[in-house]
């Protein structure tokens, strides 16, 4: 009896061949989907890494002009603007340090950044400073997502 049973079985068929083949084809698309996704989230976690410094250098900025603090000067990101004179140790007071420091806060934010930009708010001697940007994928959906970071603190 076991020598009937091994005549009929001679060879694999072509369909055994093409199944495999299926499953193998879909084991490596899932693969490549992985990939691509561990790439967006390494993008996205960048960003984020990107943001959180920003956030923490106006911050430290604000620390270091406690004057400008006190005066308001930081009550706001806007109104900034390139002060030279605050690029050496003379000829600068501590409002243009403070309009020179959002300027550059700002100019770093769009270039680290895409679409990067940044607030300031202060609310009952508490400032919190926002930074925003465009991931480059949204979590579970597709195109694109405005993610944010916000930094609270008391000088």
């Amino acid at each position: 009896m076991n020598k009937q049973l091994g005549r009929n079985q001679q060879g694999i068929t072509i369909i055994e061949v093409l199944i495999a083949m299926l499953i193998l084809a879909v084991g490596l698309l899932g693969m490549a989907s992985l990939q691509v996704r561990a790439v967006s989230d390494t993008s996205n976690a960048s960003y984020r890494s990107i943001a959180i410094y920003y956030a923490n250098d106006m911050a430290d900025r604000m620390r270091a002009n406690g004057t400008g603090i006190t005066n308001g000067n930081y009550n706001s990101a806007a109104g900034g603007s390139e002060k030279a004179a605050c690029l050496t140790t003379a000829g600068c007071s501590s409002a243009d340090m403070a309009i020179h420091d959002k300027w550059e806060w700002s100019q770093n934010l769009g270039r680290s950044l895409p679409g990067g930009t940044g607030t300031i708010a202060v609310n009952a001697g508490v400032y919190t400073v926002d930074v925003s940007w465009t991931d480059r994928v949204a979590q579970d959906a597709t195109g694109t997502a405005v993610s944010r970071i916000q930094l609270s603190f008391e000088p």
